[in-house]
């Protein structure tokens, strides 16, 4: 999963910043970044405070038939800005591990994982503006995972597939990560994601919602 989502963040810089904040290149052809630039680039950054991860942790399936639950982790990040003063970036994770040993003693591995953009630009926008690739490396195409957008990414190596991975888009804040090693399916990968309790993380909007019209 880690390597997707760089690959993802990693377009979405070079797409959605490197036309924004070049300033051409120096006397040895390396690209240089306008400070200006950056800096109206990201005022029109809109920004919301992240969910608190125990608050997100809720969400989390406890439990999966016929695996072994992991340990929980996540965490919360405020940064303030180094080119905006008053301005705050928030993002916060959660993931909790599940585990399932076959009979030949090969261990099988699923994540699920809920991450909370704070309406970050930088990190939703591979998702919002429905990147698609097809590669000898892997491919991500768009589906539906009840009512919600979601993109299914699947990494392979000389076409065997090595990782699955489902990130369903909600309210085109949170993203939910369901993610399996090679001897996950497809189906499978799909059927938790289908489990995850949406309700509950649309609530927490919701109150998030409420309680910054009373601030």
């Amino acid at each position: 999963m880690k390597a997707g989502i760089k690959i993802l963040i990693l377009f979405a810089l070079t797409l959605g910043l490197a036309f924004t904040v070049w300033a051409g290149d120096d006397e040895e052809g390396i690209p240089q970044i306008d400070p200006s630039m950056m800096a109206a680039m990201m005022q029109q950054v809109k920004q919301v405070k992240a969910i608190d991860w125990n608050q997100l942790a809720g969400c989390l399936p406890e439990e999966l038939a016929g695996y072994k639950t992991g340990k929980l982790d996540g965490g919360t990040m405020n940064m303030d800005s180094p080119t905006n003063p008053g301005q705050t970036f928030s993002h916060s994770t959660v993931e909790r591990p599940f585990t399932k040993e076959s009979k030949d003693g090969e261990t099988k591995e699923i994540k699920v994982t809920i991450m909370d953009s704070g309406l970050n630009q930088m990190i939703m926008a591979p998702f919002l503006m429905h990147m698609e690739y097809d590669s000898p490396d892997g491919s991500m195409k768009w589906t539906k995972v009840k009512d919600k957008k979601a993109a299914l990414m699947i990494d392979k190596d000389e076409g065997k597939i090595e990782g699955v991975h489902l990130f369903t888009i909600v309210a085109d804040r949170l993203i939910v990560m369901v993610e399996g090693d090679e001897k996950a399916s497809v189906d499978e990968i799909t059927e938790i994601a289908n489990s995850i309790d949406y309700d509950c993380l649309d609530n927490l909007l919701k109150t998030a919602d409420d309680t910054k019209e009373k601030e």
